[in-house]
């Protein structure tokens, strides 16, 4: 199983906030574990570094979630992009070691 480190930028206007919440509203969070599961098939759990508040924008969110494939990280930032709304958008991707996490690892 391959570790994958994301970096993140959005417009947060539309969005209640970074990470999932229990109520469903509408998170940047969501989002991007949508398009990993339409691109990848699989139902996947993403570690984002850390939370925004509802309507605040980022341009260097740091997430990450465990895939048993590898990709071309040039293909799938396309293809995640091409998922995601206009307000999301995904930056780089890159196989880091098992130990990295994005919250613990973060300088």
């Amino acid at each position: 199983m391959a570790r994958y480190k994301l970096e993140i930028e959005y417009i947060g206007t539309n969005f209640q906030g970074s990470q999932t919440q229990p109520n469903g509203v509408l998170t940047i969070q969501d989002e991007v574990e949508k398009a990993l599961r339409t691109l990848t098939k699989q139902k996947i759990k993403t570690i984002f570094s850390g939370r925004t508040d509802a309507g605040v924008n980022a341009k260097g969110q740091v997430a990450h979630f465990d895939y048993d494939e590898t990709f071309v990280a040039s293909k799938f930032i396309n293809s995640m992009n091409g998922l995601l709304p206009n307000d999301i958008s995904v930056k780089n991707v890159e196989e880091v070691p098992q130990d990295f996490h994005a919250q613990k690892s973060a300088i």
